[in-house]
């Protein structure tokens, strides 16, 4: 995503923030044409993994790798995959396994579109609302 996507999502998840907040000084109140203000506000908007480009489903081997923690990331954003799994260690492993399908199945009910459990264009993009 863009800079641009980055904005329009920042400014509709925090309604009262300004121009300053996102660029420059901070006030919002000066003509600014600079570079981000303060990246830690974009923690949580900004998925640092790469979109997924196959499809993505539960199998043995199971499919592994940075499209697949895309997709966890994706799921805990919205809710359907917890941060921490039993242990303690971070649901964002990269593997595609049972707790990463069971959300998936989660996520696809609750969006109204096909229930397969599989990661493909219509759930990537109902994932990056």
């Amino acid at each position: 995503d863009c800079i641009v996507g980055w904005a329009e999502r920042y400014y509709r998840e925090i309604p009262k923030a300004t121009k300053g907040d996102f660029l420059g000084d901070g006030t919002g109140k000066i003509n600014l044409n600079g570079e981000i203000r303060d990246p830690k506000h974009f923690v949580g908007l900004i998925n640092p993994y790469t979109e997924p480009t196959r499809l993505l489903y539960k199998k043995i081997p199971m499919q592994k790798g940075n499209d697949v923690k895309w997709v966890q990331y994706e799921l805990i954003r919205h809710g359907f995959l917890p941060e921490k799994n039993a242990k303690g260690k971070s649901n964002i492993d990269g593997y595609f396994g049972a707790d990463t399908e069971h959300a998936i199945l989660l996520f696809q009910a609750n969006a109204k579109i096909a229930i397969d459990g599989k990661v493909g264009a219509i759930t990537r993009a109902e994932l990056k609302k």
